[in-house]
């Protein structure tokens, strides 16, 4: 073992440690972009690192690694020229030096020191979350368990995705090393059950399930058919229990994808294009409410950036096309399981499949801690399928060269980006402060950095109008329109209007904010206001009823308020 090879254990525990724990308040969303940058930073520079580890010259060849390529190739063509052309490319390339990376440092002890890092780094996210949840350490005001995300689905996650590796330690025949791991797995299931996530707890019984057919398999064959179906309608129960846990949250969700449903019933088999959900999704949405007023679904409601279902949102921007290559990657890498069967691969099956059980009803792949796993899982798993083939010197060079190449562009994007986002985030601070004439001219040096994130560009409309600049502002909003499109874009959309005395223009605003969210009070307080200053006295009233009538699905201060003022306009008549 060479001495670059001796620094691999602490180099798999950094990278995981970041992409789990990075949080720099100095960037704009710090739990989470401080995570990709972390990602998008250390990972080049272990490319750039490997190119000193001698090895012999071999590359892996399989159906995996085309499909990949292939999967890379087409959703390329898909992504909207010059939008998210560079946040595209970063991500594919991380990917792929993930993928390189783990093939190229396959040992024997590879798989190990890369399950002990993630065991280690979940361990300490799992009692980080519980001293929150006992109230030791804060947590946001939203949820008693975040860890070092900014909601439980980001914890949930981890500690889900790490306990297959806790299981794979858990099969050691060292005693010591046993007992460890049972208390670990012990202590991150409690951890997710604290987290009150329901996809998390899916995910954990699920596992817990294969992994004890698989390890008293001999034993389940003899069951007799009774406890089978006793087991089985035990698991339907609590399915039900977690369904009716939270059963709005439930039903919203069912309302996405019908939603969703129809933006693929559209546009099926190339989808709509890269990040084209969150600047589509929400008229479809209005739509449903416009061709369904009485729908029960009204309040429950909210404006939604990601259809809580990952395969969804890939046939929706990518279409069947990208679905079917997934898939034949999926059953690519079950053959490699099947023709390979040992403790590892069965870890890492199980890790794909709590990969896939988030994806059904969560967003994983919203965190790079996902984007890390599933690079290792692939790698190992289609390395142990298919031979080894010699590679000529020059060729080899010519592909070592090509990693580096790669490493040091992703090194540039991220360096870039992070610099802007900083800058970024120290405006916002001078907010607090109060709007100048020098905030707004250094948001108009970032818009040029930033003239494709709808994030950025809502910002910067909603600085522009709260400056009595709406004009300036409604043509922000045009812009971000073409990326995002939501309940919060047409409020502010609207109120440019109403300022310029542009009643009728932002009526329509109005009603569609409306539309989208027919549970929300803002839109339909405006309205009464838009249609008396119109001299729509009955309409007015009419609306204002409605809101005094209107169910609350969680009540606030600002609320309250609006039917005070409903409920005193009424009155006054």
């Amino acid at each position: 073992m060479t001495a670059t090879q001796k620094l691999f254990p602490g180099i798999f525990f950094l990278i995981v440690f970041g992409t789990v724990f990075c949080n720099f308040h100095v960037f704009v969303d710090a739990e989470l972009n401080s995570k990709w940058y972390w990602l998008y930073t250390v990972i080049p520079l272990c490319g750039l690192l490997f190119l000193f580890v001698r090895q012999k010259q071999r590359n892996k060849i399989g159906y995996s690694v085309y499909l990949l390529i292939f999967l890379f190739i087409y959703c390329l063509f898909r992504v909207t020229p010059g939008a998210y052309f560079v946040s595209f490319l970063s991500i594919s390339i991380c990917f792929f030096l993930i993928y390189y990376l783990t093939g190229k440092s396959k040992q024997d002890q590879t798989f190990k020191w890369f399950s002990a890092s993630i065991v280690t780094v979940s361990f300490l996210q799992a009692l980080y979350g519980i001293a929150q949840y006992i109230g030791l350490l804060d947590s946001n005001e939203n949820f008693k368990i975040v860890g070092s995300f900014d909601n439980p689905a980001g914890f949930a996650s981890v500690m889900v995705l790490s306990l297959p590796f806790v299981l794979y330690f858990l099969d050691s025949t060292n005693r010591q090393i046993k007992n460890t791991a049972l208390l670990i797995g012990a202590i991150i299931c409690i951890a997710t059950i604290m987290s009150g996530s329901r996809t998390g707890l899916l995910a954990l019984l699920i596992l817990c399930i294969l992994y004890i057919i698989k390890r008293h398999r001999t034993y389940f064959a003899k069951i007799a058919a009774w406890k089978k179906i006793v087991i089985l309608c035990s698991f339907a129960a609590i399915l039900a229990g977690l369904y009716f846990t939270k059963k709005d949250s439930a039903d919203g969700r069912i309302l996405i994808w019908k939603c969703a449903f129809e933006m693929i019933r559209e546009k099926p088999v190339f989808g709509h294009g890269y990040k084209s959900f969150r600047a589509e999704y929400m008229l479809y949405q209005a739509r449903y409410f416009e061709e369904n007023p009485e729908s029960n679904f009204g309040v429950l409601a909210d404006n939604v950036k990601h259809p809580f279902n990952e395969f969804l949102l890939l046939i929706v921007e990518f279409g069947i096309i990208a679905f079917l290559i997934l898939l034949l990657l999926a059953a690519s890498l079950i053959r490699s399981y099947l023709k390979n069967k040992n403790k590892e691969s069965f870890v890492l099956i199980l890790c794909l499949a709590a990969v896939f059980i988030f994806s059904c009803f969560s967003y994983p792949f919203q965190y790079p801690f996902t984007w890390l796993i599933v690079g290792f899982c692939i790698s190992y798993l289609s390395s142990t399928l298919y031979n080894y083939q010699e590679r000529s010197p020059n060729k080899f060079r010519i592909f070592k060269h090509a990693v580096a190449l790669l490493s040091i562009v992703l090194l540039s994007f991220n360096m870039k980006n992070m610099y802007y986002d900083r800058k970024w985030n120290q405006a916002i601070n001078q907010i607090k402060h109060g709007t100048t004439k020098e905030l707004l001219s250094e948001y108009e040096n970032l818009h040029t950095h930033f003239h494709n994130n709808p994030f950025f560009l809502y910002n910067y409309a909603a600085l522009l109008n709260n400056m009595r600049y709406w004009d300036n502002s409604a043509e922000i909003i045009r812009s971000c329109e073409i990326y995002l499109n939501d309940y919060d874009i047409q409020m502010l959309r609207g109120d440019n209007y109403k300022k310029r005395h542009h009643l009728m223009q932002a009526k329509v605003c109005f009603e569609l904010a409306s539309q989208m969210c027919p549970g929300k009070f803002a839109p339909l307080f405006e309205l009464v206001n838009v249609y008396d200053s119109i001299n729509q006295p009955i309409r007015a009233k009419e609306l204002a009823d409605h809101i005094i009538n209107m169910q609350v699905k969680v009540p606030s201060a600002t609320i309250t308020a609006i039917k005070m003022r409903m409920i005193k306009r009424v009155e006054a008549e």
